[in-house]
């Protein structure tokens, strides 16, 4: 993302001109947004004030993990920009999001049938250590191997 744009340094002419106008709009409204989200009292960020905030929208403030990464001048000429991008960024490290991760359906329902073979293995081990520790001499005469269950199961 550029830096907000000087008219004045830049000397920009036409579509240029145009162009820094709506680099500067767009970073105003996405300034805006980051104080809104940043302050407890508003209820809403304006993030259909710009095409750039409604791309972000889930970046700021959203689902997603997001970096900030303030470029800034070591020259004693460009200072106060340097001094307003820090600030900038400040403001944004104070927006907090909940990353979430976004799974395909079938995935989630391939993790859930995971985790709950992984608990019906467990159980299936106590009870057999149970059994084991309680009558051995029946354990020993059970065949417990999963061919004969199955085998045992079919009609």
């Amino acid at each position: 993302l550029a830096g907000s744009e000087r008219l004045k340094n830049t000397k920009s002419e036409g579509q240029t001109l145009r162009e820094t106008g709506s680099i500067n709009k767009s970073l105003f409204t996405l300034g805006k947004v980051i104080s809104s989200l940043c302050d407890r009292k508003s209820t809403k960020a304006p993030y259909r004030d710009s095409k750039l905030t409604q791309l972000l929208m889930d970046s700021i403030g959203g689902t997603s993990l997001t970096m900030m990464l303030a470029c800034i001048s070591p020259s004693s000429g460009h200072i106060q920009e340097s001094l307003r991008t820090l600030d900038y960024a400040n403001r944004a490290k104070n927006v907090q999001n909940k990353p979430v991760v976004l799974l395909d359906p079938h995935q989630t329902m391939l993790e859930a049938l995971r985790k709950e073979i992984d608990v019906l293995r467990a159980e299936n081990r106590a009870l057999k250590e149970a059994l084991q520790t309680s009558n051995p001499d029946l354990y020993a005469s059970l065949d417990l191997t999963p061919r004969s269950l199955l085998r045992s199961s079919q009609p």
